[in-house]
């Protein structure tokens, strides 16, 4: 398949939040850091950043600056930076690299070291580990006490590097589906969790079996279907919220807090409505209703607004989830809202007259890192790549959408989303029916090249690397332990060892194997 070059007609803007697993340089187990938050600010603070603390039970989890958000994701022993949005790769790019240089200089006075695998492998999952270790978010309680969820089974720092890039809200549904239907190209491309609590688990992105055993056994239908993609594509944007938001649910406790908090942050306080409406009735009432503080019982007044519908973005966990914001002073009206949540267009309208973000979170690529094997076996140019290229596959993705669904047609939505299963096992080598996940994500690598210009399509060596020699990230790692010396435990351990982050000093190479790609297919 050879796809001609797309000039993108406009500037897209970009963004990406890099979990980080942090293990430690004494004895490479999961190490949490929770003192390395107060090190940030300190460190920001003295080189003019003027960072800002993000607070929680008297503890500092987080800060933000200019740059964007270093934060506890799940755990102490997993850290978070999330980024942009900034037009460009490049510079995102540049942004990220000193994010995890200055991440991984804090992490390393507090004796550990970032390391380049998306779950830790020997780590294992107690209860006892998980509460020394969880971050103090008073969701997870909910999560665990009231809905029935599982939230432990994150707690060994599975970990993802998941893409934004701003696209048409009109486009919102199609968006989705693209980068959903290419989820086993994903996947497979940037697997690199094959091991956990010290055994080989038969997934190349174990990773992602996290949902599954998180919300399987929840007591409410819709939370056992959250993370299970659709039988068919969203048929519009509006069949995408309703779906995506839980709009005909019981209504789950909501965000209480600060206003300054993000409407979708799980930092903050909840509230539980009383009597459980759906959103759509809670939204179109037009009413206050009574709630109850989750953790001292206290009864509130809730008047619905607009960022109630904003903060149920996230309750799914699918592969690519459509994510907005609502523009501070153009706010739609609740019931405005619920009166046009089953029409494409009117919602459409709505939401491209009052947000000021709408963007596509891609989830499925596991984290990778720049380590010395990658910069041995793929050169500088690979090893530079690396963080940025699953935002330069979804960038470039986007701006050929049409072309990318037709693909999608091609193959078949139902193919896709087994092949999707398949690759979470098998990777590179998943098939079903002839597709093989490899030659699935070829064709995701000549389509966004097509979509980007020569500048950002050096972002894609990392992804050519991995299609040329056949190996991804879980490959290498299973490579490297099946030829090690020694019990399981000391070969996981010199892996872990191996994976060490390492930091790209100075401007990353403008060169690389990928130079071209959008000219020409690398499909064989």
């Amino acid at each position: 398949m050879t796809v001609e070059r797309l000039q993108v007609p406009r500037p897209v803007k970009v963004g990406v939040e890099i979990e980080l697993p942090i293990a430690s340089a004494a004895d490479a187990t999961s190490l949490a850091v929770p003192d390395v938050f107060d090190r940030l600010v300190a460190d920001g603070e003295a080189e003019g950043r003027a960072p800002q603390p993000l607070c929680l039970g008297g503890r500092v989890v987080g800060l933000r600056d200019a740059a964007g958000m270093i934060s506890v994701d799940n755990g102490f022993n997993n850290l978070e930076a999330s980024l942009g949005p900034v037009t460009g790769l490049e510079q995102l790019d540049d942004e990220a690299r000193e994010a995890l240089d200055r991440v991984g200089a804090a992490v390393a006075a507090s004796g550990g070291m970032l390391v380049n695998l998306a779950e830790h492998p020997f780590q294992p999952v107690s209860q006892a580990f998980y509460h020394a270790t969880r971050a103090p978010k008073p969701v997870y309680d909910y999560w665990n006490e009231v809905r029935g969820w599982d939230h432990s089974a994150g707690i060994d720092a599975k970990a993802h590097n998941s893409p934004s890039t701003d696209v048409p809200v009109d486009r919102g549904a199609d968006a989705v589906n693209l980068v959903l239907g290419f989820s086993a190209a994903f996947i497979a491309l940037f697997a690199n969790s094959p091991y956990e609590n010290g055994r080989a688990t038969g997934f190349k992105e174990n990773r992602l079996t996290l949902w599954s055993r998180m919300c399987g056994g929840a007591h409410a239908a819709r939370d056992r279907s959250c993370f299970v993609p659709p039988a068919e594509p969203f048929a519009g944007l509006a069949a995408y919220m309703r779906w995506a938001l839980g709009v005909d649910a019981p209504l789950p406790a909501l965000p209480h807090g600060p206003a300054d908090l993000a409407p979708t942050s799980k930092i903050g306080g909840l509230v539980e409505v009383e009597g459980q409406p759906t959103l759509r009735e809670f939204l179109g009432h037009g009413r206050s209703w009574s709630g109850r503080l989750r953790g001292d019982d206290m009864v509130v007044q809730i008047r619905p607004s607009a960022t109630h519908f904003a903060a149920l973005q996230s309750s799914n966990f699918l592969d690519a989830r459509l994510r907005f914001a609502f523009a501070p002073g153009r706010m739609p009206e609740p019931a405005t809202l619920a009166a046009v949540v089953d029409s494409d267009a009117a919602l459409a309208r709505l939401m491209a007259e009052t947000t000021s973000a709408v963007y596509l979170e891609g989830r499925a690529p596991g984290a990778n890192l720049p380590d010395q094997e990658l910069i041995d076996l793929g050169g500088d140019a690979v090893a530079a790549s690396v963080v940025s290229a699953a935002g330069a596959l979804q960038k470039g993705l986007l701006a050929v959408m049409d072309r990318g669904l037709a693909v999608i047609a091609r193959h078949g939505w139902a193919r896709l989303m087994l092949l999707r299963e398949r690759a979470m096992r098998d990777g590179l080598a998943a098939e079903v029916d002839g597709l093989t996940a490899a030659r699935l994500a070829a064709e995701l690598v000549d389509l966004a090249g097509a979509g980007l210009d020569a500048r950002e399509a050096r972002f894609l060596a990392y992804p050519a690397f991995v299609l040329k020699t056949g190996q991804s990230g879980a490959d290498r790692a299973i490579a490297m332990v099946e030829a090690g010396n020694g019990d399981m435990a000391a070969r996981l351990a010199r892996l872990v060892f191996a994976r060490r982050h390492v930091a790209l000093g100075g401007a990353a190479p403008k060169a690389s194997a990928a130079a071209g790609l959008g000219q020409r297919s690398i499909l064989r």
